[in-house]
């Protein structure tokens, strides 16, 4: 299934938000329908509720945005509308390429009692599967620390690598982009087993019986497996 990613962004100068996303819809409705009526109820709004909408707006930023009499933006909210449009545009547009360059992440394998760590997944993509505990690294972070970082957060689990077990590379692994990931064998030094993080569950499954696994994560303990000989 396709995965898209969500944000919210509003214009702002000097630390104070000039005009968000709710109030510039309400605007591009008003500057169509010169009417402010119609606008509110393309909005899905009361008329109440938009004249409310646009006097918070205004308050906001110091601004007339919308002469009433007319039913038209003010020089100064189109002035305003039309920079929101453009940066929003600018905006889409680098997160759309955002993963088009191959991003690292990492994952952690704890085994333990012939067991291997899981974490039930909180968010998209694989929502409800299991996974390995991991994520992203963070700027200014080695895999190494990024790995314990990850495990401790989503399993409540403060453990030590021990070794690189590969890197996973192939170019459609995970549906969010080219996202590599470098996954590490690791040992539980303390901390009590809690999911945290995005995680909604971690427990310890036997490797002979595995629930179905996110990603290529099922790939990545046959690797595990063969490697060290483990049953």
């Amino acid at each position: 299934m396709p995965y898209r990613l969500e944000y919210r962004t509003w214009l702002s100068e000097d630390g104070r938000r000039l005009l968000g996303e709710e109030e510039a819809n309400l605007l591009r409705l008003i500057r169509e329908k010169r009417s402010l009526s119609a606008a509110a109820e393309a909005a899905g709004l009361g008329a109440a509720e938009a004249a409310a909408l646009l006097d918070r707006a205004e308050e906001g930023c110091g601004l007339s945005l919308v002469d009433r009499r007319k039913a038209a933006l003010t020089a100064d909210g189109d002035r305003l509308l039309c920079e929101l449009d453009s940066r929003c545009k600018r905006m889409a547009d680098q997160l759309k390429h955002l993963y088009r360059n191959p991003v690292f992440g990492v994952d952690g394998i704890v085994i333990q009692d012939g067991g291997v760590l899981l974490i039930e997944r909180g968010n998209e993509p694989f929502a409800g599967m299991y996974a390995l505990p991991g994520g992203f690294m963070d700027h200014g972070e080695t895999s190494e620390e990024a790995v314990v970082r990850e495990v401790e957060e989503e399993t409540g689990l403060r453990a030590e690598v021990l070794d690189l077990v590969g890197a996973y590379t192939r170019p459609g692994r995970d549906p969010r982009g080219h996202i590599c990931t470098l996954a590490y064998r690791l040992i539980v030094r303390e901390g009590s087993l809690r999911a945290g993080d995005d995680a909604a569950k971690a427990a310890f499954f036997p490797l002979d019986s595995l629930p179905a696994l996110a990603f290529d994560h099922a790939g990545i303990l046959k690797d595990v497996r063969l490697r060290y000989r483990l049953q």
